[in-house]
């Protein structure tokens, strides 16, 4: 996605110098009685950017980078158009109002597809992963590290119908986003799913779960887990 909004931000530009040079009366905003007030200007807007962008939103927020990179995008072309307006002649500023809007839409429109793309859900990955198969048998290896740094396994088998639904229809809402997180280590919880002669695996930690080979972050509770660990489970150390 980050490659598709410099490619974006290379062509709005590239529309700007090509088609604003047939727009302008030989000169531009920044060759103009106002260049200093829009270089100040535009340092201003940028400074402005990232102070809030530091300090009042979660830059790892796919939701609150969208919102930020509008609002500078409206920003820096609705400042240009204002500046070319008030000290360049012509109509070069009517373009930089249509690259306002075409670059917010844009931007909308590319997150919202990498919405769709990236974000899932455990339901439909472990249905997917399970081709709707009846689960008979549930194993959960739990690789735990002890107070004196070593490390234990352990294991509990879960072959009660009720419990084996919970655990898979209950978090069955839990939003997944696609992830490059592959660092799936020996402190994984293992889960194997037994169904007609075969078994399906998955591996689970706090935030990341792996199905089907498919790594995901997990937005937001991590259900699946809280209910592995709080549920009265009958583990015995794996020897």
């Amino acid at each position: 996605m980050v490659l598709i909004l410099l490619l974006l931000f290379l062509i709005l530009n590239g529309i700007d110098s090509f088609i604003g040079k047939r727009l302008e009366p030989g000169y531009n905003v920044a060759e103009s009685d106002g260049k200093v007030k829009f270089r100040v200007g535009g340092i201003l807007i940028i400074i402005l950017y990232f102070g809030i962008a530091y300090t009042m939103f979660d830059l790892e927020n796919l939701n609150h980078a969208k919102w930020l990179l509008i609002f500078f995008l409206i920003s820096f072309w609705g400042f240009q158009s204002f500046m070319e307006w008030k000290y360049v002649e012509g109509k070069k500023f009517k373009l930089s109002l249509l690259l306002m809007a075409v670059s917010a839409i844009s931007v909308f429109a590319i997150f919202y597809v990498n919405d769709i793309i990236t974000h899932t859900t455990f339901g439909e990955e472990i249905n997917e992963l399970l081709e709707g198969e009846e689960t008979n048998k549930i194993t959960i290896l739990w690789p735990k590290e002890t107070e004196n740094n070593t490390d234990i396994y352990l294991r509990t088998t879960i072959d009660d119908k009720a419990i084996i639904n919970t655990l898979i229809t209950e978090p069955s809402d839990m939003d997944l986003i696609k992830s490059d997180y592959t660092n799936f280590n020996l402190h994984e919880m293992k889960i194997t799913f037994f169904h007609d002669n075969k078994s399906s695996m998955i591996f689970l930690n706090e935030d990341y779960i792996e199905i089907n080979g498919e790594h995901y972050e997990i937005s937001g509770e991590n259900r699946l887990y809280k209910m592995i660990v709080n549920k009265e489970l009958e583990w015995v150390q794996d020897e």
